[in-house]
């Protein structure tokens, strides 16, 4: 009764969850208030005391008080869980994702708890988030490093390896880079997938991941490109061949030293020490003894000079057949083009007025084709929605490697989980193509497979039917029994008498492919004994 009095209660008051956490810190006497107040880090612009100067006022050695500031932070969890148990709580009703939820907590609650505490707070009160970092770290504090606690939907932990995800934006902020670097959102999501078959949960996936780099990393999302901004200062020798190409011809020595000063006013420097800079950058030659200088790409060979389009053009010409992965087309680009990305690429061919390229996405990874040839049909074509295509591009070939080896599409039930999600994803497909909302590409690329392969979807009783129906042929007709065991025997001769029952009794309601079959088989065999005979 006391519980479902404290249910009813939660659901007309909306209970203070964190000022009850304050008045339950508050609270807190001796040993334990210490501790907590002096080496844990729960609110805000809060700078923990020495461990060493808590022991001495606990008359505790330090180690004895790591280990209890350790168990705190174990025993605590389970407090905050309590209140679920208790019914004083139910689904969290605090949105976390996209927003800095501790500034509205503190202003409604009157708390003054930080960002880091709240999501342990919630992953250790609901179900439904879950906490990726390392609590005691966190929360505690760990050689003054900036560790962080961040929650995501438990229900797409099954879909994405978020942790994976983490430690691969951290290993990109921590690499050097002098120049701003964009990455696909949607590629650095794919990278992590833990299965590929998500895109129905595609949306709330993004979503999370948006959060985690919002709240919690020095990086910028826009128009789905991460951006990681400079960490590094470029050296005199980088900037003078950043300043000859930006100007697209060859340059003087005095107008490099203006360019270079004009930029670049914090870094003075005289003009013959600049001329040193030049002459250590392979990538820069001199013109005679002119003080002129020059790219070493563009001496004797005037098509460096051309357009980037036109770079990739050429380049796809010389390949068989004529189509290229984004990433090789830019390590083949940044060749001539040092300066420029594969977003700036990319960006650039599609801008390309007369429709020079074609995009396509194969296994989940971009692909570019000159638009007058054609290619297999492992290629998905893409019109617009990457996510989509990425998704298709992962699938398709998958079905189409299943239908070639097995000759038939997959099924639901009675095999393997690879079948099954196979089978899910070609429904999927199917139901948005009956439906009308496949994209252009999408409906154009389905109707291919259909009119192609169409005709090798069955039930599986059909296609158990059709088996047992060539095992018969082999035997009956072809007089190979060179594989069949007694067990075997048995079941093509049962196979044999209802086949023929079902004909004699029930022709005309059979399916045109079948009656055709059975009497293709029976114009081969007079009688049963024949049957018998070439089985003996």
């Amino acid at each position: 009764m006391i519980n479902f009095f404290q249910k009813r209660l939660a659901k007309v008051l909306e209970y203070p969850l964190f000022a009850a956490l304050k008045a339950y810190f508050e609270g807190l006497e001796g040993e334990e208030r210490t501790i907590i107040d002096g080496l844990f880090i729960i609110h805000e612009d809060q700078v923990p005391r020495e461990r060493d100067e808590v022991a001495a006022e606990l008359y505790l050695s330090p180690e004895r008080v790591r280990q209890k500031r350790n168990k705190l932070v174990d025993s605590l969890a389970g407090y905050f869980a309590f209140y679920r148990t208790l019914g004083f709580v139910g689904e969290c009703p605090y949105n976390y994702q996209m927003r800095r939820i501790n500034e509205d907590i503190n202003a409604e609650e009157g708390t003054d708890f930080n960002l880091n505490y709240i999501n342990w707070v919630l992953a250790s009160a609901f179900d439904e988030v879950t906490l990726l970092g390392d609590v005691a770290k966190t929360i505690t504090g760990y050689y003054d490093k900036n560790y962080f606690l961040c929650l995501v939907p438990t229900e797409l932990c099954q879909y994405m390896d978020f942790s994976a995800f983490l430690e691969d934006v951290e290993t990109r902020l921590a690499e050097k880079r002098i120049n701003e670097e964009k990455v696909n959102l949607q590629n650095l999501i794919n990278a992590h997938l833990k299965t590929q078959y998500c895109e129905d949960e595609m949306p709330a996936i993004e979503t999370a991941c948006r959060s985690i780099l919002y709240l919690h990393y020095p990086v910028e999302v826009d128009f789905g490109q991460v951006i990681f901004k400079p960490n590094a200062r470029k050296n005199n020798p980088i900037v003078i061949e950043e300043i000859i190409r930006a100007a697209g011809h060859p340059l003087t020595l005095e107008e490099i030293y203006e360019e270079f000063i004009y930029q670049y006013p914090e870094r003075y420097t005289e003009m013959n020490t600049l001329r040193g800079s030049v002459n250590n950058n392979p990538n820069i030659i001199p013109i005679g003894r002119t003080s002129t200088y020059t790219l070493a790409e563009w001496e004797g060979d005037s098509h460096r000079g051309g357009s980037i389009r036109q770079i990739v053009a050429d380049y796809l010409r010389e390949l068989e057949p004529t189509i290229a992965s984004s990433s090789d087309i830019t390590e083949h680009v940044c060749q001539f083009r040092p300066t420029t990305d594969e977003y700036n690429i990319l960006t650039n061919l599609a801008l390309e007025q007369t429709g020079m390229f074609s995009f396509f996405f194969r296994d989940g990874i971009r692909y570019i084709g000159l638009s007058e040839n054609t290619y297999p049909i492992e290629y998905f074509p893409y019109s617009g929605d990457a996510r989509n295509a990425t998704a298709m591009s992962i699938g398709y070939p998958k079905l189409l490697a299943f239908i070639s080896e097995n000759g038939r599409f997959p099924f639901s039930s009675g095999v393997d989980d690879s079948e099954k999600q196979l089978c899910g994803f070609w429904r999927r497909q199917q139901h948005y193509y009956e439906a009308g909302e496949l994209s252009t590409s999408g409906l154009e690329y389905h109707t291919q497979i259909l009119n192609e392969y169409g005709h090798l979807q069955m039930d599986k009783k059909e296609y158990e039917w059709r088996r047992k129906y060539a095992i018969a042929w082999r035997v009956y007709v072809e007089k190979d029994v060179s594989d069949l065991d007694p067990q075997a025997e048995e079941e093509l001769e049962h196979f044999f008498a209802n086949m023929t029952h079902d004909y004699r009794y029930s022709r005309d309601s059979m399916p045109e492919w079948k009656r055709e079959a059975v009497e293709k088989l029976l114009k081969h065999l007079q009688n049963t004994d024949n049957v018998q005979n070439n089985l003996g």
